[in-house]
């Protein structure tokens, strides 16, 4: 059901398995008519994905009235893809699509099938009042919908009985001016963003968007995109490369993640036109949000604390022990991992290091879920050390800050760290962090020295399962000495990591684009 009620356009971006009903923007077609209702001034057409030379939105054709329907249809093909329902007030538009929303499915690597189908939509006008008509609409097929408000604008939506989120599209009606592969829409006409410049943060080039070329069209780009100097990647399409090949500035989320991608062991392939861009790339170091992260007022905790007073942390780990079943043992070191479980964060090492470090006097808690293997094997070992392991699979906010305030040593033995948001915490909480050295590991925990008097962590480089245990068992070893142990607790919960210092940054690099001359 479709009820007026606002004032300005839009398009619905809800998906209803029930109603099979979605939005999607229109691509370019050519139609031919179906049926007219007269009493509702409303024409059905039937689209086919091909050029057509009546260009309203994209390149389909909008028409007013059944006679200048026939008047197209005479030049088109029989064959139906999609439907458009026009009237004086509203255009709506269905077509066939799949289980994903409107634009996982336009962006799906799976090959979508092109043969044409008909669509069929029933239209029925359910009332009519001051405030507007209202219809309900039933389609017999999965599908997608599009309103385009003409004279009477706002239209609010209903699925399967539900309010329906919208989404502004007002810029429709002037979508004539466009050309195909251009989706900055609206704002192409607005003086005010003429010469916006833009900067791209790289968080993880792991993640690039990659796309079968075929995406191409379906989303509307430019086929010209597709080439070496834009947005090709080895055959497919990157979206991640196109953002790094036009945007004025890039930068990164740590200073040596943004010394590392520029060579070939952490580029991920796009080292080259990283080394292109340096002076244009920059590494600003994540902050953390410290009323979140605080010790002395996380409501989660068992009891506060702080680095002038450390008492409630050992109410934390005995708390911490008792939840998750560990021996209650003040002594021992409590060694913990919040993670996602991916060989990236190297915890293939800690399942590969496991049976050494069981033999060391050592509680692990491991929070986490990931990959299927590393779940497997981490829960298989876990049953087989009651007492000294517990393994919790999924994620529960609560209880990572629980774990942060119980454990004495925090895990981060990973292959490569853009940023990293658990030492951050661990040292806001006093669990020492052990970690790689690499990426913003390398910027935020420094090795300590043989007397805990400088340093806030311990740091190893080669990855392997030697090196990490090399690494826990130097960090036993200060453990042993409670007064220098202490004092590397307090240095680091001392330190600030606020995102001050990056908002700063990230002002600077703003006022830097506002000079920068526009290509």
């Amino acid at each position: 059901t479709w009820t007026r009620t606002l004032g300005i356009t839009h398009i619905l971006t809800t998906y209803s398995p029930s109603s099979k009903s979605m939005v999607r923007l229109m691509d370019q077609g050519r139609l031919q008519l179906v049926e007219v209702f007269e009493s509702l001034n409303l024409v059905v057409l039937a689209v086919q994905p091909a050029p057509g030379p009546f260009e309203v939105f994209g390149d389909c054709l909008c028409v007013q009235g059944s006679e200048a329907a026939l008047q197209a249809i005479a030049r088109l093909g029989p064959e139906r893809e999609r439907v458009i329902l026009e009237t004086e007030d509203v255009l709506l538009e269905g077509g066939r699509t799949d289980d994903k929303g409107p634009f996982e499915q336009a962006c799906s690597q799976e090959a979508v099938d092109p043969s044409p189908i008909p669509v069929g939509i029933q239209v029925q006008e359910q009332s009519r009042s001051t405030r507007g008509r209202s219809y309900a609409l039933q389609a017999q097929t999965k599908g997608f919908l599009l309103i385009r408000d003409n004279f009477h604008p706002g239209w609010k939506a209903f699925l399967d009985g539900k309010p329906a989120h919208i989404a502004r599209a007002d810029f429709v009606s002037m979508a004539i001016a466009l050309q195909p592969g251009d989706h900055r829409l609206e704002l192409r006409f607005d003086p005010f963003f003429a010469e916006t410049r833009t900067l791209l943060t790289l968080h993880n080039l792991g993640y690039q968007g990659l796309f079968a070329p075929e995406r191409v069209a379906p989303l509307g780009l430019d086929p010209d995109l597709l080439r070496l100097e834009a947005m090709e990647y080895y055959g497919n399409l990157s979206f991640l490369k196109g953002g790094i090949v036009f945007a004025d500035l890039l930068s990164t989320v740590s200073p040596t993640y943004c010394r590392e991608i520029q060579e070939p062991a952490y580029g991920r392939g796009l080292d080259g036109l990283l080394r292109l861009r340096q002076d244009d790339l920059f590494g600003i170091l994540n902050g953390l949000d410290t009323e979140l992260w605080d010790p002395l007022r996380d409501a989660t905790l068992a009891a506060p604390y702080s680095h002038a007073d450390l008492h409630g942390k050992a109410l934390c780990k005995r708390a911490l022990q008792q939840e998750l079943g560990l021996e209650i043992d003040p002594a021992r070191p409590l060694l913990a991992v919040v993670s996602r479980l991916d060989p990236q964060k190297g915890l293939d090492l800690v399942a590969d290091a496991w049976d050494e470090l069981m033999t060391r006097p050592v509680q692990l808690v491991i929070l986490g879920t990931g990959q299927r293997e590393l779940m497997e094997s981490f829960a298989a070992r876990a049953a087989s050390r009651p007492g000294q392991v517990a393994l919790k699979l999924g994620f529960d906010d609560a209880l990572a800050h629980r774990i942060y305030a119980g454990s004495d040593i925090f895990l981060m033995p990973s292959r490569y760290e853009p940023c990293g948001l658990g030492q951050l915490i661990a040292l806001r909480y006093g669990s020492v962090p052990l970690v790689r050295c690499t990426g913003g590991l390398t910027d935020t925990v420094s090795d300590c020295d043989a007397h805990s008097k400088s340093g806030n962590g311990f740091c190893f480089d080669d990855v392997s399962p030697q090196a990490l245990l090399a690494t826990v068992d130097r960090a036993l070893t200060h453990w042993q000495e409670r007064r220098c142990w202490l004092r590397l607790m307090r240095r680091g919960m001392k330190e600030d990591h606020s995102w001050e210092r990056a908002a700063n940054d990230y002002l600077t690099l703003y006022q830097r684009l506002r000079t920068r001359p526009h290509e």
